[in-house]
C-alpha cells in the first residue's frame, strides 16, 4: 500500500485538484491519503472532507513547517511506500504503478522522484539534481550558472536537460513529488524539523545516500506542478526560508570539511544574497503597485 502525504497551507482549491487527480489516476495500487494542515485558518478542511470523506485529516494548531508536518503524516501512515505530494501538484495516471514496480525491481533504491512538469510543458530541473557542493552553490547563488550554463561547474547542481526520458541514478530529487521506501525511514529516521521550508528534500536524500540507498529519477512517474502560489503571497518570508535552508544544509553536512574563514565566507554570501533579494523584491513590488 502507498501512503500519500500532502502538507496543506491555505491552498484549498489546489489541494482539491491534487486529491482529485489521485483518484482520477485510477491506480491499481491501494493507497491512503493524509492531509496535514498547518493551521491554514480557512475552509480547507470543510472543502476537502465534503468531497473526499475518506481522506485522513491531521490538523495542526500552528504552522509547524513542512518537515514536521510530513513527520506527523509518516508516523500515522501504514504504507510500504511513502509518497510526498505538494498540494499544487496533479498526478498523471500510471505514476504510482511505475514507482512500485521500480522499487520492486531495484531493491537498493530507497527514494524515487518523478518527472515534474510545469503547466507550460517544460520540466522543472529541480526534479533531478546533485547535492550542492560549495563551488556549485557559489555559482548558483550569484547567477553565474544561468549566465554560463555550459561551464562544467555550472552543471554540478542542476543536471543537463538531456536524457529526461530515461531513469537515472541521481543525488537528489524534489520534495514536491518524493517516493520513499519504508526501509529508508526505518534506517535514517524522520525528516529534520529544523528545515522549516525548503532544503528538507536535499537533506533527506543526502542522509539516505550516506546509508547506501540509491536515489532515482523516474520519468514514467509524472506530475504537473503549479509553482509560485506561496512565493507570490509571502515573497519576503519565502526568501528567508530559502536562504535559511541553504545555510542549514551547509552547516549540517559540508562545513566540517572546510576552514572557519571559508565557512564564514559561505554564510556571509548566503545572507548578503538574502538581503539583496529582499531589496530587489521590495523594489519590484513597489513598481508593480504604482
Amino acid at each position: 500500500m502507498n501512503s500519500i502525504i500532502i502538507v496543506n497551507y491555505k491552498v484549498p482549491d489546489l489541494l482539491k485538484q491534487c486529491i482529485r487527480s489521485i483518484y482520477e489516476a485510477q491506480s491499481s495500487e491501494s493507497f491512503e491519503i493524509f492531509v496535514i494542515d498547518n493551521a491554514s485558518g480557512d475552509n480547507s478542511k470543510e472543502i476537502i472532507m465534503s468531497h473526499f470523506p475518506e481522506v485522513i485529516w491531521i490538523q495542526n494548531r500552528r504552522n509547524i513547517g513542512f518537515s514536521r508536518a510530513v513527520n506527523a503524516g509518516i508516523n500515522a501512515s501504514n504504507g510500504k511506500f511513502i509518497i510526498l505530494l505538494n498540494p499544487d501538484t496533479r498526478i498523471y495516471p500510471g505514476a504510482f504503478e511505475a514507482v512500485s514496480e521500480f522499487f520492486m525491481q531495484n531493491p537498493q533504491t530507497g527514494i524515487i522522484g518523478g518527472k515534474i512538469i510545469n503547466p507550460d510543458g517544460s520540466v522543472q530541473p529541480q526534479c533531478r539534481r546533485n547535492i550542492p557542493k560549495p563551488r556549485a552553490a557559489f555559482m548558483r547563488l550569484f547567477g553565474i550558472s544561468r549566465l554560463f550554463p555550459s561551464l562544467p561547474s555550472s552543471r554540478q547542481y542542476e543536471l543537463p536537460s538531456e536524457a529526461l526520458d530515461s531513469p537515472q541514478k541521481v543525488e537528489a530529487i524534489s520534495g514536491a513529488f518524493m517516493c520513499i521506501k519504508r526501509e529508508v525511514i526505518d534506517t535514517i529516521g524522520l525528516f529534520d524539523g529544523n528545515f522549516f521550508l525548503y532544503g528538507e528534500d536535499l537533506d533527506y536524500c543526502y542522509r539516505a545516500t550516506q546509508k547506501g540507498f540509491d536515489i532515482f529519477y523516474l520519468p514514467t512517474a509524472s506530475v504537473v506542478h503549479v509553482r509560485g502560489a506561496s512565493r507570490k503571497k509571502y515573497p519576503v518570508r519565502i526568501l528567508f526560508y530559502t536562504h535559511h535552508a541553504m545555510a542549514r544544509f551547509y552547516h549540517k553536512h559540508l562545513a566540517s570539511d572546510h576552514f572557519f574563514l571559508f565557512n564564514s565566507m559561505i554564510y556571509l554570501t548566503i545572507w548578503m544574497r538574502w538581503i539583496a533579494m529582499i531589496v530587489i523584491t521590495s523594489f519590484t513590488e513597489s513598481i508593480r503597485r504604482k
